[in-house]
């Protein structure tokens, strides 16, 4: 956003929720394009040496956060909802 507005680049891209928490004063400056649909952020990844039992916890954790209140608190600040798993297609816009 910034290389846009000090003229560093033409056009940039970047995500609603990351344009969103700017300062209206400065977006309103900037032009909207073009809005793509909603996809997942991106993939989260573990080394397989941690193992199958740790890499489960892992993601039961992650999966489940959205069911109780710490793991609420956890999402809102992070501005997500849930986690959920994707394929390779999802990512396609």
């Amino acid at each position: 956003m910034f290389a846009v507005l000090n003229k560093m680049i033409d056009a940039g891209a970047m995500s609603s929720f990351i344009f969103n928490e700017h300062n209206p004063d400065i977006t309103k400056m900037l032009r909207i394009m073009n809005k793509s649909s909603n996809f997942p952020l991106g993939p989260f990844v573990v080394r397989k040496a941690h193992g199958r039992v740790l890499i489960n916890k892992i993601r039961d954790i992650l999966f489940n956060m959205d069911k109780n209140r710490d793991g609420l608190y956890a999402l809102h600040y992070a501005k997500l909802d849930h986690f959920e798993i994707v394929s390779d297609y999802d990512y396609n816009i």
